[in-house]
């Protein structure tokens, strides 16, 4: 079994305030203990009887006990992660705990939606929403104390875009301490036909709204394009969401 570099720190004092977690290791062990705290680089967490600093690049996937939310992953070498299960869970886990991850897209001519998909702030949303787009701004949600907590980025970069398949891909820029949670990707060859779909997103404007639906039908061709058509209420502001 492979060595995970950890550095042993000297003991602190417990604090109330971390949240108890469970690491997931590229080892295939599993780590429990209290957050002290975070960055782009490692994790510091108190086991009880000593701390671990324990380096990002180690952890698969970082899980609040008490809420069962993933509030940090390493997608390694790639740019996204995937969860197979994730679908199976019930329809208020899944918006509460991704919730965070879909953010607002402002430009000075309108706004949109989008999805973190990489804890460095890589960030996906429709190629209509930021075309020929200079100035872009990004909203993340927070719940905190069960209100709503803006957190405004000013500093995006458009990373690429396809027009063809309207997606473009941004990147949150001077935040490299911080670690944004994640959505994790499917695959469009396993949607079926009467399966669930929520879609989250800011419609009109209207803030971290929810709608749910079905899948209609899995491949229907509109304007030479395939589509995953649902009964999940669209409306301008979702899209990229």
């Amino acid at each position: 079994m492979r060595k995970i570099p950890f550095l042993l720190l000297f003991c602190l004092p417990f604090s109330l305030w971390a949240k108890r977690v469970e690491i997931e290791l590229q080892s295939g062990a599993s780590i429990t203990g209290e957050v002290l705290k975070k960055s782009s680089e490692h994790w510091v967490i108190d086991l009880g009887f000593t701390v671990l600093q324990v380096p990002a690049k180690e952890c698969v996937e970082v899980k609040e006990l008490k809420s069962g939310k993933v509030i940090g992953s390493k997608a390694g070498d790639h740019l996204y992660r995937t969860d197979p299960k994730l679908k199976n869970r019930p329809l208020g886990d899944l918006v509460s705990e991704l919730g965070e991850c879909v953010v607002m897209i402002r430009t000075p001519i309108g706004l949109g939606s989008g999805f973190l998909i990489h804890p460095d702030g890589y960030v996906i949303t429709n190629d209509h929403v930021v075309a020929g787009e200079r100035q872009v701004s990004i909203t993340q949600f927070r719940q905190a104390k069960g209100e709503l907590i803006k957190e405004n980025y000013d500093k995006v970069r458009i990373v690429a875009t396809g027009g063809n398949v309207d997606l473009a891909l941004l990147k949150i820029e001077g935040h490299s301490n911080k670690v944004f949670p994640t959505v994790p990707l499917g695959s469009s060859q396993e949607v079926r036909q009467g399966e669930r779909v929520f879609a989250i997103g800011s419609p009109l404007g209207l803030e971290r709204s929810v709608s749910e639906g079905i899948v209609s039908l899995r491949n229907r061709i509109i304007q030479d394009r395939l589509h995953i058509q649902t009964t999940a209420e669209i409306s301008p502001g979702n899209s990229g969401g």
